[in-house]
């Protein structure tokens, strides 16, 4: 789980002259409650402010420009070398302003408290954010002088809008009315199946539409069908939140061998990637099997990078590659 914690004022400020521009009794106990016996991710400034790791919790500092090491304290260079430390356990995002803007997208979880006042001439707001991403619980309050509402926001179950991914092509999850469809389209690519055997069958078509990576749910895969006029012209398999929240993983991606060599394939990447990152995305990764001439040029051709070499239960060794969303 990935959560953030902050408090900001009415008018969206978080810090000013580099402090924190209130002091309200308890405010800040619920920092220390969710925090405690876990991770905590901060940027320079944040940590330099505070002066000190935080007792009790596992302290990460993200900085290009000086090196935190001590017990419960380490430096890494960017977020997500962060997020790629921690294995299993609860993070907390707790700023500034440039990590809670990158950590954004990634977030499951926000407690925001929210201090009922006004800052004049602040310096550091919070970013701005879709609510509508989010469902929002108002929680308690409290303060004397200032007061103050703890609020949640718990983000939705992420969907991919199937209507927005292509301009050109009709886009809908496939299911076991197509699996004849899928089957003629799939084994009319016979190069595929020389370096990825057997060949397709009906129960191989089957098997992928539910194959799923470990600790994925069906609501994290999308089998889909491009269709033009009605007919199918590509299959693409599609694993959001994998291996990474931040990444989405094309388990197969196959256009009909009739319209091969006519820039299709290429434009339904574009249009796919272009997607993944307006919705926040990083990168996209998948593997062909080695040898398989065709992939290896494709993919190439669309801006994926080789990351390295490993086995496979479809084949021996398969090349995994990579594209950054940027």
């Amino acid at each position: 789980m990935v959560g953030l914690i902050v408090a900001r004022s009415k008018n969206n400020v978080i810090g000013k002259h580099g402090e924190i521009p209130w002091k309200i009794k308890g405010e800040q106990k619920q920092f220390r409650e969710l925090t405690t016996g876990n991770v905590v991710v901060m940027g320079r400034k944040s940590y330099e402010e505070i002066g000190h790791p935080l007792p009790n919790r596992k302290n990460i500092v993200v900085s290009n420009r000086m090196n935190y090491f001590g017990e419960n304290l380490t430096t890494v260079t960017s977020l997500d070398e962060a997020l790629d430390t921690v294995d299993n356990e609860n993070i907390y995002i707790a700023g500034g302003y440039g990590l809670f803007k990158e950590a954004l997208p990634l977030i499951d979880i926000m407690y925001i408290t929210e201090i009922d006042m006004i800052v004049e001439n602040g310096d550091v707001f919070f970013p701005e954010f879709d609510p509508n991403d989010f469902d929002i619980c108002v929680g308690e309050t409290g303060g004397d002088d200032i007061k103050f509402t703890r609020t949640i926001y718990k983000r939705k179950k992420f969907k991919i809008q199937l209507e927005k991914i292509s301009n050109k092509y009709n886009v809908r999850r496939l299911d076991g009315s197509d699996v004849n469809t899928v089957l003629e389209l799939c084994s009319k690519n016979i190069l595929y199946y020389q370096y990825c055997p057997p060949l397709i069958t009906k129960e191989g078509v089957i098997q992928d539409m539910e194959v799923l990576p470990p600790e994925k749910s069906k609501s994290d895969k999308y089998y889909l069908g491009y269709f033009e006029n009605d007919v199918l012209i590509a299959v693409l398999d599609l694993i959001t939140g994998y291996p990474n929240k931040s990444t989405a993983y094309i388990g197969l991606f196959m256009v009909d061998i009739k319209v091969q060599g006519k820039g299709i394939g290429t434009k339904i990447i574009e249009e796919l990637c272009d997607y993944l990152k307006n919705t926040g995305y990083k990168r996209v990764e998948l593997a062909w099997v080695k040898g398989n001439p065709q992939s290896e040029k494709f993919w190439i051709k669309n801006n994926f990078n080789i990351i390295g070499e490993r086995s496979s239960n479809a084949s021996d060794h398969v090349i995994a590659a990579e594209r950054e969303l940027n």
